[in-house]
């Protein structure tokens, strides 16, 4: 009877375990899913701005424009005293967290950003 139960036991833990395992494995893949879905619209973000940019070099003079609207975003979600994109780089570092809200401010600075810091480049400003 004890070997029995011992079998029991073990099957027990066997399903136990490919119910974590299938568990763990959707989640991972729904997170993957959802990261993955955002790092490629990011991409997508910057090689349209810089076809944007390479088709239209006129636009230099409208990027003071962008960094307007991107002062007046963080005005809007009340970042006054924001690091700006080094934000990212610092909580790195300090294994912080960055609030939610910030996202959307990060991913159009990140995406007006490229432009200036080539613009930056090309004045010998580096």
């Amino acid at each position: 009877m004890k070997k029995y139960q011992m079998i029991k036991f073990y099957i027990s833990r066997i399903y136990k375990n490919i119910y974590r395992f299938i568990r763990w494995g959707v989640f991972s893949a729904i997170v993957g899913i959802v990261v993955g879905s955002f790092s490629t619209l990011f991409a997508y973000c910057l090689r349209v701005v810089t076809e944007i940019r390479t088709q239209h070099p006129e636009i230099i003079f409208a990027l003071p424009l962008g960094g307007i609207v991107i002062v007046a975003l963080y005005g809007i979600f009340k970042y006054k005293n924001d690091k700006g994109t080094n934000l990212v780089l610092s909580t790195i570092h300090a294994e912080s967290e960055i609030p939610f809200k910030m996202a959307p401010l990060i991913f159009i600075s990140l995406v007006v950003l490229p432009a200036e810091k080539e613009l930056h480049c090309s004045l010998g400003e580096v």
